[in-house]
């Protein structure tokens, strides 16, 4: 991964630098995904771009909104807040939790699963 800064003067005619760090793609749509930053001096966007660039290495992989439970346990909090409102939806829901979820990952911890193993799980399926 790397980093970009680009100098950009203000209408009032301040320098700033924006700065931005490629982090993982979007698993979900394969698009690319930055972190930015804005500094006032070269030597603060570098510093910048280093530190963001430590932030993205140290969390690649995990899922930012890890719990503590099993995804069963979460799709059974899900449903008894809700889930789907039609009816139709929820047997259909059911159906796929049933012959998907419950054999293969309803006892995976949510907390340690990281991307690379989801999509190994995902291919295993598939």
């Amino acid at each position: 991964m790397k980093g970009t800064s680009r100098e950009r003067v203000r209408k009032d005619g301040t320098v700033v630098f924006t700065v931005q760090v490629e982090t993982e793609r979007d698993p979900a749509t394969g698009k690319r995904r930055f972190k930015t930053g804005t500094a006032l001096t070269r030597r603060d966007a570098n510093k910048m771009i280093h530190a963001l660039l430590n932030e993205v290495d140290s969390s690649a992989g995990q899922l930012e909104s890890a719990t503590a439970l099993t995804l069963g346990e979460l799709i059974e909090k899900w449903l008894e807040l809700g889930g789907p409102a039609a009816p139709s939806t929820r047997s259909v829901y059911a159906g796929y939790i049933k012959n998907q979820i419950r054999p293969h990952l309803w006892n995976v911890w949510c907390k340690p699963l990281m991307l690379e193993s989801g999509w190994v799980v995902m291919q295993r399926l598939g």
